[in-house]
């Protein structure tokens, strides 16, 4: 993970959520209260306060629509502007919003989870035993994801119930993969969980303190903020695959649709906007080498009673020609095709050898 820029916000980060494509980050506060919104860069645009905490927040594609969850739901625009307003009397806790900005997920303390399409109103609401901390929606809306104290539930897009599971103790983020294949949940109890669509609880992975943040990008890693100021990306078999130490306890994280834009909000005196761009590993092409010089050695094969005079060729590295020896190498160019010194010089051999053995039987 590389630290692209931080910066102080002034008052406790209670949520952060990034763009799909991790053009525009909104940040929602506790102490000061407001709903700040920030390009890539890190160019603060505008702040919209409130007066009162800002539990949740979400980003549409390209900043089109900006949600914060507080005492009202509000959609502003990419100037600030307030678009829409939807008041149920009870205080948003958790908000998110479909990439097209169509459709509204909020969690509020009256124990209810609601979707609302946007600029129209209620869908359906669901209630459930405790009021939920945290929602999350489907990129196409047939889907919302709620926790509560220490149960995760699945929603589908008429508002019932698909099922409900006991992750442990206090849920305090949850998250769905844009396609809805999978669900990710942080819990007090030290832990990121993965789950699947059907329900089934694939992997724990604990860290050394409280989980208040998890997001999950379309390749099924899971980005997890813990308390113990450490950011983790887990792949989707429960492999940690990168770690990082952040400035303070990390109340909220959101991650772009591809995972290449990681935003992380502190809390607890710290309270800095930190965004991170996963580093890359381009793969390159080996330099070609040149082929090592070779040379070719000439041998004597069936060296023995019989001598052939069939002559074969073995090619070897130049450098190991020298440690060759001289025997083998004198025989060097012995071929039909030899040079008319060699064949004099036999000739001469030949024929000195014959007036010898002559002389010889005339005595």
């Amino acid at each position: 993970m590389n630290e692209m820029w931080s910066e102080g916000i002034g008052g406790e980060i209670k949520s952060v959520s990034i763009s799909p494509e991790g053009s525009y980050i909104a940040v929602g506060t506790a102490s000061v209260g407001g709903l700040h919104l920030y390009s890539r860069d890190g160019e603060h645009l505008w702040t919209h306060p409130t007066g009162c905490s800002v539990f949740g927040s979400a980003v549409s594609s390209d900043g089109e629509y900006i949600v914060m969850g507080s005492e009202y739901v509000r959609v502003f625009n990419l100037e600030g502007e307030i678009e829409w307003q939807w008041d149920s009397g009870y205080f948003a806790y958790s908000v998110a919003i479909t990439p097209d900005g169509a459709y509204i997920a909020v969690g509020s303390d009256d124990k209810s989870v609601t979707l609302l399409e946007y600029g129209e109103g209620k869908i359906w609401r669901y209630e459930l035993p405790d009021d939920p901390t945290c929602v999350d929606l489907s990129a196409d809306g047939q889907y919302v994801v709620a926790g509560t104290d220490g149960q995760v539930y699945l929603l589908d897009g008429d508002g019932e119930l698909v099922w409900e599971i006991d992750v442990g103790k206090g849920v305090q983020s949850v998250a769905i993969a844009p396609d809805g294949t999978s669900i990710a949940a942080g819990t007090l109890d030290y832990r990121s969980h993965l789950i699947s669509k059907e329900g089934e609880i694939l992997w724990r992975y604990m860290t050394n303190n409280r989980v208040f943040g998890v997001a999950l990008s379309e390749n099924g890693d899971v980005v997890t903020g813990s308390h113990d100021d450490h950011l983790y990306i887990i792949n989707g078999d429960g492999d940690r695959i990168l770690e990082t130490e952040t400035s303070g306890h990390i109340n909220d994280v959101d991650v772009s649709s591809d995972g290449s834009v990681v935003v992380a909000g502190t809390g607890n005196g710290d309270q800095h906007l930190i965004l991170y761009e996963r580093a890359t590993q381009e793969m390159t092409e080996p330099e070609p080498t040149e082929p090592e010089p070779t040379a070719v050695i000439e041998t004597i094969e069936n060296i023995g009673e019989n001598v052939s005079e069939e002559l074969t060729a073995s090619t070897m590295p130049a450098a190991a020609v020298k440690e060759e020896s001289y025997l083998s190498l004198k025989f060097t160019g012995l071929t039909d095709t030899a040079s008319p010194l060699y064949a004099l010089a036999a000739g001469i051999v030949v024929i000195a050898s014959a007036a010898y053995l002559g002389h010889r039987r005339r005595r």
